[in-house]
C-alpha cells in the first residue's frame, strides 16, 4: 500500500488576534478547501466597502496551497467583471538594478558606481 502526501501548502503560524476573538486557545493558519476559500473572497468582496472595487496586495496567503491556487480562487471568487487589472511588482530591487545595467551596457553608455 502506497500513501500519497497530503498536499503541501504553507507552514501552520499562530495567527496574531484579539484574545477577545481567539480566546485563550490561539489560532493557527491552515491551508483552507478551494470551495471555502473562494466563497469567504465571494462574500467579502460583495460588502459595500467594496462597491467601487477592490485591490489585493500580494497573492501569498496562508490559507491556500500557493499563489496560483490563491489567483484561481480570486478569479473565481470575482467572477465576471467589466474591467480586471493585474500589476506584478514581484521584482526586487537587485534584480531591478542588475537589468539597468545590461540595458546600459547594450546601449554602450557608461554605468555610474
Amino acid at each position: 500500500i502506497s500513501s500519497s502526501p497530503l498536499p503541501s501548502g504553507p507552514t501552520q503560524r499562530r495567527l496574531s488576534v484579539s484574545a477577545s476573538i481567539g480566546g485563550d486557545t490561539g489560532l493557527v493558519s491552515c491551508v483552507l478547501p478551494e470551495e471555502l476559500f473562494t466563497q469567504i473572497l465571494a462574500e467579502r468582496i460583495q460588502l459595500s466597502d467594496c462597491y467601487r472595487g477592490v485591490v489585493f496586495d500580494s497573492l501569498e496567503t496562508l490559507f491556500a496551497r500557493n499563489a496560483a491556487a490563491a489567483l484561481l480562487c480570486l478569479l473565481k471568487a470575482i467572477g465576471t467583471r467589466e474591467h480586471i487589472y493585474v500589476i506584478n511588482v514581484a521584482q526586487d530591487y537587485a534584480a531591478m538594478k542588475a537589468q539597468e545595467k545590461a540595458k546600459k551596457e547594450q546601449e554602450g553608455k557608461p554605468i555610474p558606481s
